[in-house]
């Protein structure tokens, strides 16, 4: 799924610049979600099947993940983005 996305993201043009607007908000926001991720997992809570904790860091797992795919994409594309003349060294 994150291999689709990211094909659907990189197609489009519009979506580039969106990316290129927002990669310090995914950059935060991939932070907040590792740290709540990491406060709910230190919490030594129920870990049962669909308990409350445990559906919270699934879904801050998920957002975490995607959060710093954008950023990393969208700062790659940033300062990756360079080309070099033929002979320069």
């Amino acid at each position: 799924m994150i291999f689709f996305l990211g094909y659907l993201l990189i197609g489009d043009r519009r979506l580039q610049l969106v990316l290129d607007r927002n990669r310090y908000v995914a950059l935060g926001l991939g932070i907040v979600a590792m740290a709540g991720s990491r406060l709910i997992f230190s919490m030594h809570a129920d870990w049962s099947t669909f308990s409350l904790p445990s559906i919270l860091y699934g879904l801050l797992q998920s957002f975490n993940t995607w959060f710093w795919l954008v950023a990393l994409v969208a700062f790659g594309r940033r300062l990756l983005n360079f080309s070099n003349r033929p002979g320069e060294v």
